[in-house]
């Protein structure tokens, strides 16, 4: 399968690095602000780390030469396809809650996330991954991320069976913030 970026999505992906080459990022800059791909390069979230790529498009050129070592069928017939390297790619921003030691649980809050209120562990250490998730529509990259892979906040969009699958996930998981960029 080769995949396929446009650049509004190339765009999106950029939150999921703190740092991209000039040459990706004039070709983002060909049609966005450079303000714009400097916010998306500031968001919370999982990172790729500086030297696993130069940019959400190398990314993808990256990722088409090399098999999935999981095929996982989403909602809306997304798809999303597990790639595991042998050495850390990324950040984690999601951990299962009893993966934490005690003195760790007791750091959890709820904060608000995309308007609700969701477990949160601040951490002073990066937990690395050594996972990519590509989520696709046939061939076109949605979204693509180190980390886990963990369904879509509670909401009442979702059909009943899958308001219940992520409820009970994001009660038994938390986002990580690193408290070096909180």
């Amino acid at each position: 399968m080769i995949f396929e970026i446009g650049d509004k999505n190339a765009l999106y992906l950029c939150k999921h690095f703190s740092f991209i080459e000039e040459s990706e990022r004039e070709r983002l800059e060909n049609f966005a602000a450079s303000s714009a791909v400097s916010q998306r390069l500031m968001e919370l979230g999982s990172k790729f780390l500086p030297g696993f790529c130069k940019g959400p498009f190398s990314l993808i050129a990256c990722l088409n030469t090399l098999t999935p070592q999981e095929i996982i069928p989403q909602r809306e017939n997304r798809i999303a396809y597990l790639f595991t390297f042998s050495e850390p790619v990324g950040t984690d921003a999601v951990i299962k809650i009893d993966l934490l030691s005690e003195d760790q649980q007791k750091r959890i809050v709820k904060r608000e996330r995309g308007g609700m209120l969701v477990w949160t562990f601040s951490s002073d250490s990066f937990i690395y991954t050594r996972n990519v998730i590509l989520i696709a529509d046939d061939q076109q990259v949605i979204t693509c991320f180190p980390g886990c892979l963990a369904p879509p906040l509670p909401s009442h969009t979702l059909s009943e069976e899958e308001f219940t699958k992520s409820t009970k996930f994001w009660n038994e998981h938390a986002f990580i913030y690193y408290e070096k960029y909180d």
